[in-house]
């Protein structure tokens, strides 16, 4: 009778614990899913011509124009050399609109421009 009890006993046990890493690994197989339909949405909604920024796990920051928005990567191309990278959705931590530095520097130029002016009417006024 202990023997009859201790084997159905077992086998609960194996049973539920199989079931509960089957149900680990669809939970993070749902996780990965959810994860590249955010990743394809934010890109959708964004410009075809909009410079991005992608957050790489491990790699940093690329940067590029989207060549391809795929099923289970995204094709980023490379301005400068032309090259196609391709990045697993699984390894995109973060994806945006890549920063242009180009308004800072007009600010800068004209921040420039008008201190030069400034300091030219003084020195002129100065001698007077």
């Amino acid at each position: 009778m202990f023997r009859t009890l201790a084997l159905f006993a077992s086998i609960f046990f194996v049973a539920g614990t199989a079931n509960v890493g089957l149900a680990q690994s669809q939970t993070n197989a749902d996780a990965a899913l959810a994860h590249a339909a955010k990743i394809k949405g934010r890109l959708s909604r964004m410009n075809p011509r909009t410079k991005v920024a992608v957050k790489v796990k491990g790699k940093g920051t690329l940067r590029g124009y989207v060549r391809e928005i795929g099923d289970e990567k995204l094709s980023l191309a490379d301005s400068k050399h032309q090259n196609v990278i391709e990045i697993p959705y699984d390894q995109i931590n973060k994806v945006g609109p890549a920063p242009s530095d180009s308004p800072l520097k007009a600010l800068a130029m004209f921040g420039a421009i008008m201190g030069g002016i400034l300091l030219t009417v003084v020195l002129s006024l100065r001698g007077s």
